[in-house]
């Protein structure tokens, strides 16, 4: 269903029952977050066999069209699709583009507004960067402000965000050191987290957002990053 757009009523009956009980039952298991659980297990099962490369985490956001109308939360008008109403889903992920967590935001937010409110919903069992492990957080233009680098190094990570106006370098009234500006430089690690958005998006039920409630979108997006893990491990 989440990866072929089946509705309820086109499940097939002798095999998985009647449409109205599976979405009941879809719906009692998001109220008791069975699908976060899920995909917070795995995750952690990942973590502590030493198979998330935490050395480097990406962060970066995508525009989801919303079509048949929801319920409000998380929606603003989108840019690429007209003025339409639209969701922005915020990701994070490991080195080799393995999604730790997602928040969700209305598209017209700017990317940099969604950095402090995304970390916040990283697992526990993550640990922070120390001097012996440090980890560099890897973004693209849209995250260039000194709000989000400040915000980044109080947790005690290094930003590597490209700046975006090259002359805004030496013009700038932020002092930057060397290191500061090797850090401005595009890392190629960053392209697994775009590789990661074409696998959800490869699931036509998260591709366009048909679920009314935030809630369910939530734990369809749950269960299809549980997948993306399984088989980013096993890759």
């Amino acid at each position: 269903m989440v990866v072929n757009n089946t509705s309820w009523n086109e499940m097939n009956k002798t095999i998985y029952g009647n449409g109205k009980t599976l979405y009941y039952h879809f719906k009692k298991f998001t109220k008791l977050e069975v699908f976060k659980e899920l995909n917070t297990r795995i995750l952690k099962e990942q973590f502590q066999n030493n198979k998330l490369d935490l050395s480097k985490i990406c962060i970066d956001s995508s525009n989801i069209k919303n079509r048949l109308g929801s319920d409000k939360k998380c929606l603003g008008r989108c840019y690429n699709d007209r003025g339409r109403l639209g969701t922005k889903i915020s990701l994070l992920s490991d080195k080799r583009g393995v999604p730790l967590c997602f928040t969700f935001f209305p598209c017209n937010i700017n990317d940099f507004l969604t950095v402090e409110e995304t970390f916040k919903n990283l697992p526990e069992f993550i640990p922070e960067p120390s001097r012996k492990k440090p980890s560099y957080v890897l973004a693209d233009k849209g995250y260039d402000s000194k709000r989000i680098r400040d915000f980044l190094k109080s947790k005690k990570y290094i930003p590597k965000i490209p700046i975006i106006n090259k002359k805004r370098k030496m013009t700038t009234k932020i002092k930057r050191t060397r290191h500061e500006l090797s850090l401005s430089v595009h890392d190629k690690d960053r392209n697994n987290i775009e590789m990661t958005f074409g696998l959800i998006k490869n699931f036509k039920r998260i591709i366009m957002r048909y679920e009314k409630k935030l809630e369910n979108y939530g734990s369809l997006c749950s269960l299809a990053c549980s997948i993306i893990i399984l088989k980013r491990i096993k890759s």
